[in-house]
């Protein structure tokens, strides 16, 4: 297999974290308006606990914080650091080229397995919180 070779089927696979990342990115955005829209609605249709908030709002917020956790790790790397290109100089070689992009998909498995646990938090977190919220409003 040639460099070239190589070097195509690594910027496929960064595209498809890339792609995955956004998925990501989108969904815990659309959560994180859920919820929101969740907690104003239904906030005062909840029942107090000793004249503080209610566990439900609780549970609801903290599933909007989770859900901007995954909107922060997110964050991919490309290819090569500025500061990698920098030190080739003039001889910027392909086997360098892909030692970089091979090191950014590498990282970005990392970043998007973390994301992922963080998203699965979040959905869980917002499931419980909506079960909480009708197991009140029923009560």
């Amino acid at each position: 297999m040639t460099v070239r070779t190589r070097l195509e089927e690594v910027d496929r696979q960064l595209s498809e974290q890339r792609a995955q990342a956004d998925a990501f990115a989108t969904r815990s955005g659309l959560m994180i308006a859920a919820t929101a829209l969740l907690t104003g609605f239904l906030s005062r249709s909840v029942p107090t606990v000793n004249a503080g908030l209610s566990p439900v709002i609780w549970v609801v917020a903290g599933a909007a914080a989770i859900g901007i956790l995954v909107l922060c790790s997110s964050r991919l790397i490309m290819g090569p650091t500025p500061s990698q290109i920098g030190r080739w100089a003039d001889k910027i070689v392909e086997e360098n080229l892909l030692d970089a992009k091979l090191l950014a998909v590498e990282v970005n498995s990392r970043v998007l397995l973390r994301s992922e646990v963080i998203f699965v938090i979040q959905a869980l977190t917002t499931v419980i919180g909506i079960g909480l919220l009708v197991f009140s409003l029923l009560n």
